[in-house]
């Protein structure tokens, strides 16, 4: 009987280390492919130490910035680095879907060994929801990345190709996370502002203030970024709380980014949903953002 305990134990063992190897292969074969995850736990190329003068530039958020349903070089972060690259920049997309707030104060300082010198910040669309509970992403829950700094990459990408082609959220399947602003279910329900505006206060301003004190705390300049206007009550009055909130800082080193001016009609985004941009809608909005770098640090173009 004991013998037979060992043998499965040990089989149990090698079938993870298998299971590790194939991971990190077939992973690190698809992110040389198509510049895809990596067991770094973000898209692109795994980052080295920084040239000498060299400013790296994190962006942090959910699947809007990520990319989602796009190839990583049809994202936001690239497109934006191929702009910004000859000026000595280097850009890591940090943005990961189903990252609320919480997962982004998590990120700040779980990535701090890159050394990066500049965050932008793209939030808001995973952490407006009625119950505005904590939004922690799959790297704040995965055992493998918290204690061995290794994220299993080849599920995000089965996970990621089969809702882009499918527009079906898997996410969203869980009864306790369809309470989104952006669910069709509740877009005529008649919604409490004051209870609404409670819970965003605890859970999306609160977050949002700490992480901002972090990078504030470790000298980095922060770039926020306010999402483009939509039909979206429940969204807009979210971002007037996050506009208020930002106001409040007496930092000479906090940029906003506001795009809510900027129109974007149904051509911009996939599926139509008013959240993930196709290529022509990142590509208006790496503009945007390149813009402003421009003016901030005069680079000529």
């Amino acid at each position: 009987m004991i013998n037979i305990l060992k043998q499965l134990i040990i089989s149990f063992f090698i079938f993870l280390i298998l299971l590790f190897l194939a991971d990190y292969l077939v992973g690190k074969k698809m992110n040389k492919l198509y510049n895809g995850w990596n067991h770094k736990g973000y898209r692109g190329e795994i980052k080295t130490n920084k040239i000498d003068n060299q400013r790296r530039i994190v962006f942090l958020g959910s699947s809007a910035l990520m990319g989602w349903g796009l190839k990583y070089y049809e994202s936001i972060p690239y497109l934006f680095e191929k702009k910004i690259k000859k000026f000595n920049f280097d850009v890591v997309n940090l943005a990961l879907q189903g990252n609320g707030i919480n997962g982004v104060k998590s990120d700040v300082k779980k990535y701090q060994y890159l050394n990066y010198d500049i965050a932008v910040i793209s939030s808001g669309y995973t952490d407006c929801n009625l119950l505005n509970e904590y939004k922690h992403s799959k790297r704040g829950q995965s055992i493998l990345f918290k204690y061995f700094n290794y994220l299993p990459s080849i599920d995000d990408y089965i996970i990621d190709k089969f809702e882009s082609v499918t527009d079906i959220n898997l996410r969203l399947l869980n009864a306790k996370d369809n309470k989104s602003c952006f669910d069709k279910k509740i877009k005529n329900k008649k919604i409490d502002f004051e209870k609404f505006e409670a819970k965003l206060d605890k859970y999306y301003i609160n977050e949002f203030k700490k992480t901002l004190n972090f990078l504030i705390s470790e000298d980095v300049e922060i770039f926020v970024i306010i999402q483009p206007d939509n039909k979206n009550s429940l969204f807009n009055f979210q971002k007037q709380k996050l506009r208020k909130l930002l106001n409040e800082f007496n930092y000479e080193y906090l940029h906003i980014i506001d795009l809510s001016n900027l129109s974007l009609d149904d051509s911009y985004y996939l599926f139509n949903k008013k959240v993930h941009l196709n290529v022509k809608g990142s590509k208006i909005i790496s503009e945007k953002i390149f813009g402003n770098f421009s003016k901030i640090y005069n680079l000529n173009q």
